[in-house]
Parts: structure tokens; C-alpha cells; sequence
């Protein structure tokens, strides 16, 4: 894949949600494993952990066709969306650290989120973590016609915070994401928090966590040092 080099100083950061911006990948399973238990599904723990990073409306199609005449997509999306927007309610997910991290960013550039989740859920977790005013802009699963890999989320992102696309960094979990980022031209930052590195070799850079990728944003404006 060719991409421009980045010889432009950072105008602004693009943030993947779940598995970067906050630890919910985790929850999006159990809340899965929840109701599934609930329609008398077994799935076991290997197939919850090859399920991440996957759109859950995908997920309900490939449950529909697999249990055929059990449930239909609407009622798997819908029971698992249930018991995850009561996790996210009841619990604190906010990457430790990443608060004041974001807040000093937010006053360097302007940010914005591109995610795969559903803007009832993108919303009620950057409300109750109290980060959604550091954010410009807001891409969800609705907003768009094509999901990553495809470069369109990032590319809508960047146009939301009014910044060329070859002079954003972007922080994506997945190798979906981040070829999502690097398609759509932005230097890319894999976050090795739900992907081991060895699947994140196609983004720029690879860190172990988001509020350390963030320490060195604050530290650097160009995105050739990053």
C-alpha cells in the first residue's frame, strides 16, 4: 500500500472507541455471553474472543444463518445490545490516565472518534466518562455506508474536524482498523490491547496502550517522530 509521506507537522487525531478509548472489548463479550445464555446458545470463549473487533449487526447475521429458525438477526442484536448498554451504564471502562491526556490534546488539535459501535452506546460512554467535550467530531456504525477496513469512517472523521486526512494520526485496536486509517491516507498508531503486535505490523507504529501512544503525542507534533 503507498502512502504519502508525512513530512507535515500533526493537525489532528482521529480515535478509534472500543479497545482504545475505553476497555470495553471485554464487556461487548460478555454482554454477548449474556444473551446468548439467555436464548440457551452455548458459544465458548475462543469463538467470544475471535468476535472482537467484529460489528455486532455482522455477528446477529452469521447467528441467524448458523442457528437457522431460532432467532432472527434483529433478536440476537438487540438482546445483546440490551445487556451491553446495561454494563456500560453500571461501570467505569475509561482507560486509566486518558482523561487529562486527551484534555491537554483536545487544546493542541482537534479530535474526533471513528467507531463500529452505535452512537447511543459512543455517546453514553464519552458522556459518563466525562470526555465527550474533548471530541469535535463523531463517526458510528450508522453513520456510514461502509465499515472498516474500508477507509470510509476515517476519511468522514477527518472531514468532521475540517483537517486533510495525510496530516491525521489515528489509534485503532484492530488490523481492520488500522488498515481502515492507513487506507484513508492517516499515519497510524496500532493500540496492542486486543490484538497481539504481531497483527498490528501493518500500522506505523505499535504501542501497548493508549495513554502511552498519547504520552508521546503530547511530546511530539510531527507524526515522522511518533
Amino acid at each position: 500500500m503507498m502512502q504519502k509521506k508525512h513530512n507535515t507537522p500533526l493537525q489532528g487525531i482521529v480515535f478509534d472507541l472500543d479497545g482504545v478509548l475505553f476497555d470495553t472489548e471485554p464487556l461487548h463479550r460478555e454482554a454477548w455471553n449474556n444473551a446468548l445464555k439467555e436464548m440457551d446458545i452455548e458459544i465458548t470463549p475462543e469463538e467470544l474472543m475471535s468476535w472482537t473487533g467484529v460489528p455486532c449487526q455482522q455477528l446477529s447475521i452469521e447467528l441467524e444463518e448458523r442457528w437457522t429458525g431460532r432467532y432472527t438477526r434483529e433478536e440476537y442484536y438487540t438482546l445483546k445490545e440490551k445487556h451491553f448498554y446495561n454494563i456500560i451504564n453500571s461501570r467505569v471502562s475509561l482507560f486509566d490516565g486518558l482523561s487529562e491526556s486527551l484534555k491537554i490534546l483536545s487544546s493542541r488539535f482537534p479530535l474526533a472518534v471513528a467507531t463500529t459501535n452505535v452512537r447511543i452506546n459512543a455517546e453514553t460512554l464519552l458522556e459518563n466518562s466525562g470526555i465527550a467535550g474533548f471530541f469535535q467530531g463523531l463517526v458510528c456504525y450508522d453513520d456510514v455506508e461502509k465499515h472498516k477496513p474500508h477507509p470510509e469512517p476515517y476519511l468522514k472523521a477527518a472531514a468532521l474536524i475540517a483537517v486533510d486526512p495525510h496530516v491525521c494520526v489515528a489509534l485503532d485496536d484492530s488490523p481492520a482498523g488500522c488498515t481502515s486509517a492507513l487506507s484513508a491516507g492517516m499515519f497510524t498508531l496500532g493500540i496492542a490491547s486486543s490484538f497481539p503486535p504481531s497483527e498490528l505490523q501493518m500500522a506505523n507504529g505499535i504501542y501497548p496502550s493508549t495513554s502511552e501512544a498519547c504520552r508521546r503525542l503530547l511530546e511530539t507534533s510531527h507524526p515522522s517522530s511518533l
